[in-house]
């Protein structure tokens, strides 16, 4: 199930997501009205963006469980900025819902995303500090609390 110099394939199936996610909120950017308040907003989403892409490729190198969570944590804020800014440009009809109804709904989609992985990886760490091992469903995951 390892791909690409070992990463694993739902690592780099995410990471494709996050480019992804990063070159359609540039082009969405790229077309809103000539606007100061709605330039500031698409500036500020494609900030949120690019975080969440160059900050999910530097946890998934990430050498300890502590800056897992820490940088997954980081990545999580990041896509609510994100979408917190996608919504805003559409409440103020800088955009349509046409043009933001997919990029609503990966920005979304991410946020779930990382914030599943940082409440496993806290449920991981909590037990190995009690020296027992997390519970694991029969895919291998593990178990929600």
């Amino acid at each position: 199930m390892h791909c690409h110099a070992g990463m694993h394939q739902k690592t780099w199936e995410i990471q494709e997501r996050t480019r992804n996610f990063v070159r359609s909120v540039e082009r969405l950017s790229a077309s809103v009205p000539n606007e100061a308040s709605a330039v500031r907003l698409a500036r500020k989403l494609v900030v949120a963006a690019t975080a969440v892409d160059r900050g999910y490729r530097d946890v998934s190198a990430s050498r300890s469980p502590e800056d897992f969570i820490k940088g997954m944590s980081a990545v999580a804020r990041q896509a609510k900025v994100a979408l917190a800014n996608l919504q805003m440009l559409l409440q103020l009809n800088h955009i349509t819902i046409e043009a933001t109804r997919d990029l609503i709904f990966e920005a979304r989609g991410l946020r779930a995303i990382f914030v599943a992985s940082c409440k496993t990886a806290r449920t991981r760490q909590r037990a190995r500090a009690l020296g027992m091992r997390a519970p694991r469903r029969a895919d291998g995951f593990a178990q929600k609390s």
